[in-house]
């Protein structure tokens, strides 16, 4: 096969590059941790809800 079709191609415009490098420099590369905590509060907020995940 010579031809590669790429299924998609990222979108990286923010910071995630930023936060990529925070995870690993903090140890933080599980479920748990500051970003994940960040999102399930934000999560809960947009929905309308005291816990959302």
């Amino acid at each position: 096969m010579s031809d590669f079709i790429p299924v998609n191609e990222p979108l990286l415009d923010g910071n995630e590059k930023k936060y990529l490098q925070e995870c690993i420099d903090t140890g933080w590369i599980s479920s748990e941790g500051p970003f994940v905590r960040q999102f399930e509060e934000r999560f809960a907020g947009r929905v309308g809800r005291q816990q959302g995940v």
